[in-house]
């Protein structure tokens, strides 16, 4: 609830009121920095009753069925100490899906397949398979058709 200062000699002060919205007086001061010394502390105060209650509290049964449901890539090391751990990478060689022609020349495709290996930290991805196509074609490579 916000609360303001009065002017020195107002609401039946004679020093410097800290009042609440609705009007009630919650101290009087002989100086402004007495007053602002309240309301900062009444500020701490509601935040800290805020802070206390919980609108919604989840029982320990609740959220121990809410953490085995799904694996969220963290485990919790007590109420709010999460434990971040590393994702796993993902298995690429079942996601793409092979070409339909192979290349003609196997040895200078290994060869190229390995430098892609080398300068892309993820292999294979998109760019790098890119890159190797492009590679071995520029050296001259061909690819058998694949009917």
């Amino acid at each position: 609830m916000p609360y303001s200062i009065g002017g020195k000699g107002t609401s039946g002060c004679s020093g410097y009121p800290v009042v609440k919205e609705d009007g009630e007086v919650m101290g009087c001061h002989q100086t402004r920095e007495d007053a602002l010394a309240q309301q900062r502390a009444l500020y701490a105060s509601e935040a800290k009753k805020s802070m206390d209650t919980d609108q919604n509290p989840i029982t320990g049964e609740e959220r121990e069925s809410i953490s085995e449901d799904t694996d969220p890539g963290f485990k919790w090391n007590g109420l709010f100490n999460p434990v971040i751990t590393k994702a796993k990478k993902p298995d690429y060689d079942r996601m793409i899906k092979p070409r339909k022609g192979e290349p003609a020349n196997k040895e200078l495709y290994a060869r190229i397949v390995a430098e892609a290996k080398r300068k892309f930290d993820v292999y294979p991805s998109a760019v790098a398979n890119a890159w190797v196509v492009q590679e071995y074609k520029r050296r001259g490579g061909k690819y058998k058709s694949g009917k």
